[in-house]
């Protein structure tokens, strides 16, 4: 079974694995192909066009300074991450384990109101907290206000973990009824 790579995919994967363990090949500073044989070594890749595709990330990586090789007092080479290719590494792992976050999709004939006041001063937080409730499809009410027809609690429970964000920014309502109800039915096909 094939593998469909996309260009992001390539490079989350890649500076993944790299953060579990450095590639670690005996050194052929010569040789134009040490970067496939990496490829082949580490990353077990097999395909000729898949070895050509790593080979170029793991140099793109290198440009961006994501990647740096070393080479060892024992001849041999070291392909690990930098400072900041893990910190890469740990905004990919959250932005993953946002991505996982789901909402129930029944309704219970409630609607549930997200208000959220995150300081503007941790701007990073603040955008990816909207950015998971507009992944989620909330309408916006206000600034910092949006309706959700899906019991959301524990869904943003574990959001507000995983941002670290305290649980007195975000605030959860539950409501019977809602002004604009049909606008808000409309917008969820409910």
């Amino acid at each position: 079974m094939s593998t469909i790579w996309h260009k992001e995919t390539l490079t989350r994967d890649t500076m993944m694995r790299l953060a579990d363990k450095p590639a670690i090949i005996p050194a052929a500073d010569s040789s134009p192909y040490f970067l496939h044989r990496i490829a082949k070594q580490h990353f077990k890749d097999r395909a000729v066009k898949m070895l050509r595709s790593r080979a170029k990330k793991i140099r793109e990586l290198e440009s961006k300074r994501f990647v740096r090789l070393k080479k060892m007092p024992d001849n041999t080479l070291q392909l690990d991450l930098t400072a900041t290719g893990r910190s890469m590494v740990k905004k990919i792992a959250l932005q993953e384990a946002l991505e996982r976050v789901r909402l129930p999709k029944t309704w219970n004939r409630s609607w549930y109101l997200i208000i959220h006041d995150i300081p503007t001063n941790n701007k990073t937080t603040q955008n990816n907290f909207k950015r998971v409730i507009k992944n989620w499809d909330a309408y916006p009410l206000q600034r910092g206000v949006y309706a959700l027809p899906y019991n959301c609690r524990l869904a943003l429970d574990k959001i507000c973990q995983l941002l670290e964000i305290s649980s007195d920014r975000i605030l959860c309502l539950e409501s019977k009824k809602i002004p604009n109800e049909q606008k808000l039915k409309k917008h969820f096909s409910l």
